[in-house]
């Protein structure tokens, strides 16, 4: 008798088969709308073609240093015959005027980006950004106007001064600085609104012909993870309406030298949580 046939070697367990990837996110829609980016690339060549000379003030360039003051006036000290060249907080009495036909303006070279939707990456038009003011200006000292050693554009006006300032945007490439018009909402932030020792000397912003406004001061709230719009101001800020169509921001908190922001991680920074939190600039 022969012995019975051995069992069949049993199969191997299917395996399933592996998973359908999941579809690819479709790309991102090209960017529409305007940039704004006082550091846009860190470029040199950028700051070198700044214009900074508002209202017939030199501030810092290409051939201006801030060491070119000599130090602020004392308390009650008259300033000298004619005025402070640089505004009293830096006396800059060896500093040659301005070239002729220097512009009287603070221009912000390439610090503007449009996208008309067209291009991924590319923008259609780079613009700068021209301050000039409209009424009499005083700075404290115009060495500290301009964007040089900061990352966000800053303007010195002096202590019980007001003066009214127009903006617009130009084509880079446009020394005549003819006005462009932007056919996007854009945001344009205004930082460390605040006041001198107990209150005195605050400091105010009325904007004028814009279409709305959001405003921060108070902490970003829990839950959110970016700037949000419309934070409480409670102590920080005022806010009215003194005519229609314009808004008036005044300080409310002391402030002092060493909170001025020059950065943009000096007003929003990433904490550990990942979230963002605000610090103590107005």
């Amino acid at each position: 008798l022969l012995p019975p046939p051995s069992p069949p070697s049993p199969l191997p367990p299917s395996i399933p088969p592996p998973p359908t990837p999941p579809p690819s996110p479709p790309p991102s829609p090209p960017p529409c709308g305007l940039r704004i980016d006082f550091d846009r690339d860190g470029s040199e060549a950028d700051l070198a073609n700044d214009i900074n000379n508002l209202g017939g003030f030199p501030g810092p360039g290409p051939t201006v240093t801030v060491s070119a003051c000599d130090g602020g006036l004392a308390h009650g000290v008259e300033p000298p015959s004619g005025g402070c060249p640089c505004g009293c907080g830096c006396v800059c009495s060896g500093l040659a005027p301005a070239p002729a036909g220097t512009p009287q303006q603070l221009r912000f070279s390439k610090v503007a980006s449009l996208y008309d939707g067209s291009h991924q990456t590319e923008p259609v038009q780079v613009l700068d950004l021209v301050l000039t003011n409209e009424t009499e200006y005083t700075p404290w000292s115009s060495m500290r106007n301009g964007r040089e050693g900061k990352k966000l554009g800053e303007v010195s006006v002096a202590a019980s001064t007001d003066t009214r300032f127009k903006f617009r945007f130009t084509d880079s490439n446009d020394t005549d600085g003819t006005p462009v018009v932007v056919p996007y909402a854009f945001d344009l932030c205004l930082f460390d609104i605040d006041t001198g020792v107990n209150g005195a000397l605050a400091e105010s912003v009325e904007a004028c012909n814009i279409v709305d406004y959001f405003h921060h001061g108070g902490g970003i709230p829990d839950g959110h993870g970016y700037l949000c719009d419309n934070i409480k101001v409670d102590g920080y800020l005022e806010i009215t309406t003194p005519s229609a169509g314009c808004t008036l921001v005044t300080g409310l908190r002391e402030g002092t030298g060493g909170d001025n922001p020059a950065t943009w991680d000096d007003v929003v920074v990433d904490a550990p949580s990942e979230s963002l939190v605000e610090r103590s600039y107005g």
